[in-house]
C-alpha cells in the first residue's frame, strides 16, 4: 500500500489552499457584490497563510508557528462556514467563532 508521510500531505495541502485562495480572489474581484464569495476568499487566504506558517515551523517562532497558524485555520474554517449558511440564504448564527478562536490562541 503507498504510504504518504505527513510532510508530504501538509505539503499538499498547503498548496491547494494557496491556489484556492489565489484563484478566488480573481473570481472576488470579477463578482464583488457576492457577500458569500468574500467570506470564502477570507476563509482559504486564512487557511493557506495558517498552512504556510505551520510549514515554516522550526524557521519562525512557535508563536507564529503553533499558535497563530492553529488560530487561523479555526478562523478560516469559521468564515467558510458562514460563507456557506449566507450561500444558502440561511440566518446568521450568534457569534461562538470567536469564542473557538480564543480557545484555539
Amino acid at each position: 500500500m503507498l504510504g504518504l508521510d505527513i510532510h508530504t500531505l501538509s505539503f499538499i495541502a498547503m498548496v491547494t489552499s494557496v491556489l484556492l485562495a489565489v484563484g478566488l480572489q480573481f473570481v472576488n474581484r470579477i463578482i464583488s457584490n457576492d457577500s458569500s464569495l468574500r467570506l470564502w476568499t477570507a476563509g482559504t487566504t486564512a487557511n493557506g497563510a495558517a498552512y504556510i506558517l505551520l510549514a515554516a515551523r522550526g524557521v519562525i517562532p512557535d508563536l507564529l508557528s503553533i499558535v497563530v497558524a492553529n488560530t487561523a485555520l479555526v478562523i478560516g474554517t469559521s468564515f467558510l462556514y458562514f460563507g456557506n449558511r449566507r450561500f444558502r440564504g440561511l440566518s446568521d448564527e450568534p457569534p461562538w467563532y470567536w469564542i473557538l478562536a480564543a480557545i484555539a490562541a
